[in-house]
This record gives C-alpha cells, sequence and structure tokens, in this order.
C-alpha cells in the first residue's frame, strides 16, 4: 500500500531558492487514472533550465509567453527522465495492472501547446504520481527485468536517437562537427554515430571534430572515446574554442577543413551562426540544443522567415539560407513512442549499456545539490535519483565504496569505475 502522504520537489518561481520538497496527499485513484511509485529519476539539462531560467521556457510559459501556466501558484514538478511501478488502477483502466513496471515518455506530442511531462504537467521529482489518460498513452511496460536506474537512463539517448532519425548523417557527409561534446549528450550522439557506424550506416565519416570550452569534459571524452573512434577508422579532432571568435582553428589538421554536418549542443544562437564560417555550403546544421536566447534567423527555401530555434522545435528537416548561404538545418526536441521503443529493444538486446551514462547517485534528499551540481558542471555524466531512497548521499560512481554498503562481488564493478545492476541492488537492499 502507498502511504497517505508523499514527497514533491516544487518549484514556484525562478532559481533553485524557488525550490522546497512539500508533503502531499496521497490521492484516492479516480476510475480513469493509475497511481504510480516512481522509482527513479534522471536530472536533465532542461530540468536545471527549468529552474534557473524558467520564464524563457516555451514548455511552460509558450512560446510568446502567455501560455497562462501559473508558475508561482500552480508550481512545477520538474523530472522527465523516469522508471516507475503502477501500484493502484482506477476501476476503468484496462491497460495496467498493480505491479506493471514501465519507463515514461515525457513528450506528449499528440496534445496541443508542447505539452510535457516534467514541465506544465507535474513531473517524477516526487515519490509518486497520478496520471489520467493523456500520460497513459506516453507509459512503455518493460517487458524484461531491467534495472531502475538503467530504465530511466533510456530516455537521454532516445533523444540522441530521435534526432539522427530526422536528420541523419548523409552518405556524403565525411566531416561531422559536435560542439559542446563534453556533457551527457555529447557522449550521447557519439554512441549513436559509433554504433549506427557498426550496423553499416554513417559509412562515409571520416573525421569528428569535436569542441567543449571545458578542458577536463573535453579530456574525458578523448580518454573515452578516441580508441574506439580510432578503431573505427575515425580521425578525432578535438579543440577547446576559449578565446576564439567562432569556426575552426586554422592551423594543423584543422586548416582547410570543412564540415559536411555540425551537430550543436551549446544553448546559444550566435555560437551556431559564428561556427557556421567552418561549414560548406548546404552542409547539414543540426539544431539540438535548446536557445535560452537568440534565435538565429533563417529564410526557409520557400521565402518564408524562420529561425534556428524554431526549427530545433519542428522536428522536422527544412532546406535554408542563412547569411544568403544555401543549409540544411534540422532540429529535434524530445523523441516519440516508437523512438523510444526502438532504444529500449537496443537495451534488451544488449546493444547499448545505459548505465554507462551515469556518474553519480543520490537519494531525493540530496536533490537540490543534486540539481546545483549539475548547473555547475561538476559531473560529466547523468546524476541519477533513487527516488525510493532518502539518505544516500550524492556519490560518484566512483565513490561509491565510501558509502557503508555490503557491496558483494558489485565491488569489481565500482572499481572499474562502472555503474551497474548489482550495484544498484546493492544500494537499493542498503538504503531501502
Amino acid at each position: 500500500m502507498p502511504p497517505d502522504r508523499y514527497w514533491a520537489f516544487v518549484q514556484r518561481g525562478e532559481g533553485i531558492d524557488s525550490t522546497n520538497f512539500e508533503l502531499w496527499e496521497t490521492p484516492s485513484v479516480t476510475d480513469n487514472a493509475v497511481l504510480l511509485r516512481v522509482d527513479a529519476s534522471v536530472i536533465c539539462t532542461s530540468d536545471v533550465k527549468n529552474i534557473w531560467t524558467p520564464y524563457a521556457r516555451e514548455r511552460i510559459v509558450g512560446a510568446d509567453g502567455k501560455s497562462g501556466f501559473d508558475i508561482e501558484g500552480t508550481g512545477i514538478v520538474n523530472g522527465h527522465e523516469a522508471t516507475l511501478t503502477v501500484v493502484k488502477v482506477g476501476d476503468k483502466v484496462q491497460d495496467f495492472n498493480s505491479g506493471d513496471r514501465v519507463v515514461l515518455q515525457a513528450d506528449l506530442r499528440g496534445y496541443a501547446n508542447n505539452q510535457a511531462v516534467g514541465y506544465r504537467v507535474f513531473g517524477a521529482f516526487r515519490g509518486f504520481a497520478q496520471w489520467g489518460p493523456v500520460v497513459q498513452e506516453y507509459l512503455i511496460k518493460l517487458d524484461r527485468d531491467i534495472g531502475y536506474i538503467e530504465a530511466a537512463l533510456v530516455e537521454g539517448p532516445t533523444c540522441a536517437y530521435a534526432s539522427h532519425q530526422v536528420g541523419p548523417v548523409r552518405d556524403d557527409d565525411h566531416t561531422v562537427w559536435i560542439n559542446g561534446v563534453g556533457g551527457p549528450m555529447g557522449n550521447m550522439h557519439t554512441e549513436e554515430i559509433l554504433l549506427r557506424r557498426k550496423e553499416g550506416k554513417y559509412q562515409g565519416i571520416t573525421t569528428l571534430v569535436v569542441s567543449d570550452l571545458d578542458a577536463k569534459r573535453l579530456q574525458a571524452y578523448e580518454q573515452k572515446f578516441g580508441a574506439e573512434l580510432a578503431s573505427a577508422g575515425v580521425r578525432l579532432l578535438p579543440f577547446n574554442p576559449s578565446g576564439m571568435s567562432g569556426g575552426l582553428p586554422n592551423q594543423g589538421e584543422f586548416r582547410d577543413l570543412k564540415i559536411d554536418y555540425y551537430l550543436e549542443l551549446a544553448p546559444i544562437a550566435d555560437v551556431t551562426l559564428q561556427n557556421l564560417q567552418a561549414l560548406r555550403d548546404h552542409a547539414v546544421i543540426n539544431v539540438y540544443s535548446s536557445y535560452n536566447r537568440g534565435e538565429g534567423p533563417i529564410q526557409l527555401a520557400s521565402g518564408q522567415a524562420s529561425s534556428l530555434k524554431a526549427i530545433h522545435s519542428a522536428n522536422t528537416i527544412l532546406e535554408a539560407r542563412i547569411g544568403g548561404r544555401p543549409f540544411v538545418v534540422t532540429g529535434n526536441s524530445g523523441s516519440t513512442l516508437q523512438d523510444m521503443r526502438d532504444v529500449l529493444k537496443r537495451l534488451e538486446d544488449g546493444k547499448i549499456n545505459t548505465y554507462g551514462f551515469a556518474e553519480a547517485v543520490t537519494g531525493w534528499q540530496k536533490l537540490p545539490e543534486a540539481l546545483e551540481a549539475q548547473h555547475d558542471r561538476k559531473f560529466n555524466q547523468k546524476i541519477c535519483v533513487l527516488n525510493q531512497v532518502a539518505d544516500l548521499p550524492l556519490t560518484a560512481i566512483s565513490d561509491l565504496t565510501k558509502l557503508p554498503v555490503e557491496w558483494g562481488d558489485a565491488i569489481e564493478d565500482i572499481e572499474k569505475g562502472r555503474l551497474t545492476r548489482r550495484v544498484e541492488d546493492a544500494l537499493l537492499e542498503h538504503y531501502l
């Protein structure tokens, strides 16, 4: 039985100081609703943007800032990467039963006004959630015994997968540039490129340029992917653009290099526009990141005025002109139900290891500290929250041996810096 009350991490304004834990009464399940226990959630950069810049977030305030959503009054419960377990079902619910384990596809694309869970729809940073038919359509049952964190981490690589479904690297694209590569999504896009290459796609890629302002993140990326890219026959060219005014370094292997496919993970449109000088005409610009400021004016082939920000939200691929030059512009925000099913199938088939995208774990009481750590880029990869655990301190995977846990064979994984199912199980056995 669920408790009479549960914790919810509620935002009622701008900044981390506007967030608080509140005790909410567990509702009686209505006829068409399901009550779910939130088992694990993952902090996304979007959650950080929601907290620190909520009034710039279209999914909350609308494109014109007039959605009518009351941030201060209604509040926001962030969190859209999660795995959950059904604990109660309403009398009219036929698709779910108590005990069903599910993952959340937060992007409610079938509904108007850019709705999404973790934005105007209360999300997963809480102990329990009751959702009606709308969100139920976007819950995917887990057919296999997958770890809670392992399943919650599926959403990130699904978004990367969706991005490449909408605007893939073309057969004659030989040079790819990922800007802002050092964070979790840079790793996920690289994994996507490598996996597609193993599947016989993306064979034309000979050079991967990667850039990031954070030297430590860039170094960690090189250590993680350098050997694998070399083995795949891809030349890796990393650089730090600090002090540059855009484009590539005009020296060494970068001299006279022209980019065929540009993937933008930095959230500033001006950076994108400055970097276009390094792209050849008709290159693909994949606007993956959402911009908080600066839209980047472009003209579509139809003559219609648009923006890089608009293309990001449109989940499409279009011919356009920027500064009079022809490009192919694509964008992606979120993913579809089918995208998530496809990536779950990859996980079940052993083609991806979602645990590899995690760098730290915590219990719900340390969620504010974890969000600030994400905001301050203290970890290169994802921070994972065990929502039913209270007093697990925010801990890097490499530091888990410092916790008073009986690890057993899981100690072998920790010593290799890996989060695995047996590490997760040991944590739950101790802290629950």
